[in-house]
């Protein structure tokens, strides 16, 4: 198990903001040198603590409506 210290953390806040960000971003924002983020992500990754990457897509943009119809009994 990957332990999920302070430099993981600001590595996953940044990775939560921007999943497209580059090792090299990642480095120069933490001060850091791009093979210890890569190798941290990479970890991250294995360790399952990094699911996926994902893109947030506008429905609406699309051409895509969303409706809903809700029950409930309480």
């Amino acid at each position: 198990m990957v332990a999920v210290d302070d430099m993981n953390r600001k590595i996953l806040k940044l990775l939560t903001t921007d999943g497209k960000m580059s090792y090299n971003e990642v480095a120069q924002r933490l001060r850091r040198s791009p093979s210890t983020i890569r190798d941290r992500i990479r970890r991250l990754e294995g360790e399952k603590v990094i699911l996926g990457y994902v893109a947030v897509v506008n429905a609406e943009r699309m051409g895509m409506s969303v409706e809903g119809v809700l029950f409930a009994n309480l």
